[in-house]
């Protein structure tokens, strides 16, 4: 939901492409899925 808000409001307030913003939004997935499962870990070392 968040994701769809952001590729819609923030260029139109920002005045940026709206490419840049999806492909930001998408970088911020993979990082998450990324670090999650590593803080998890670290959580219970």
């Amino acid at each position: 939901m968040f994701s769809k808000i952001a590729s819609i409001a923030l260029p139109v307030k920002f005045q940026v492409e709206p490419n840049k913003v999806a492909s930001t939004v998408i970088v911020g997935h993979l990082l998450s899925l990324a670090f999650l499962p590593l803080g998890i870990w670290l959580a219970f070392v």
